[in-house]
């Protein structure tokens, strides 16, 4: 009777580690279709959200991408991009609200090249395009930070797609994903491509007052690395 209460006891000992074994890989599992979930969930709510803005009369006159828009116009027909009077007419045709000011793209001189293709859409058109390019800057910098981590073989960097201040900017047409996908860029390019990382950087001087505390370590680095490329 001994010799069989130690084998039982030896047997459900085995089963108690491999159970043991186990719990972690099924809370594991569970934690990654969790995250899976609700990023999917996030993603869908905010695709419809963003669909049926598009698809609203005067969807264009509601977000920042406005601005963008109207600058684009202002450079098509040779006006100045910066000009509140100009640009205020403008924004009102496509359902800005009458009582606010003029929304001026107050970028540096930098940004016109990217406005000036705008211009030649109309404004729903313009709208989509312009919500699209930062729809892939962040799927982009998102990839790239999971590249950069070592392609880890879980679902973790879904997160990043359903992150709420991403999904914000996205919403309301902001350029803060392009200065993402610059300073992303900058991270994954550095080591190899120094010259196309410093390119890469043109991004983030879309607003660089963001970005002065960033300068002065990029420029005290090269410096001390002589990494002057």
């Amino acid at each position: 009777n001994l010799i069989v209460f130690s084998l039982n006891l030896s047997s459900r000992s085995r089963t108690i580690a491999i159970a043991e074994r186990r719990l972690p890989k099924i809370a594991r599992t569970i934690a990654e279709f969790l995250v899976v979930a609700i990023c999917t969930l996030s993603f869908i709510f905010t695709a419809a959200s963003i669909g049926a803005a598009v698809l609203h009369k005067n969807s264009a006159g509601t977000r920042d991408s406005v601005e963008y828009w109207a600058a684009g116009v202002q450079l098509v027909h040779h006006g100045n991009p910066y000009d509140p009077k100009a640009i205020l007419p403008i924004e009102l045709g496509v359902g800005f609200p009458a009582d606010d000011p003029a929304l001026v793209a107050l970028n540096p001189p930098t940004i016109l090249p990217l406005l000036a293709p705008l211009g030649f859409l109309g404004p729903r058109s313009a709208e989509i395009v312009w919500l699209l390019l930062l729809l892939a800057a962040l799927i982009v910098s998102v990839r790239l930070v999971w590249i950069m981590h070592g392609r880890p073989k879980n679902y973790l960097h879904y997160l990043g797609y359903a992150f709420v201040p991403a999904l914000g900017c996205l919403i309301a047409g902001q350029i803060s994903l392009l200065i993402l996908l610059g300073l992303v860029l900058f991270l994954r390019l550095h080591r190899t491509y120094p010259v196309l990382a410093g390119a890469s950087l043109w991004f983030c001087a879309l607003k660089p007052h963001l970005f002065l505390p960033f300068g002065i370590a990029l420029i005290a680095w090269s410096i001390a690395t002589r990494c002057y490329k």
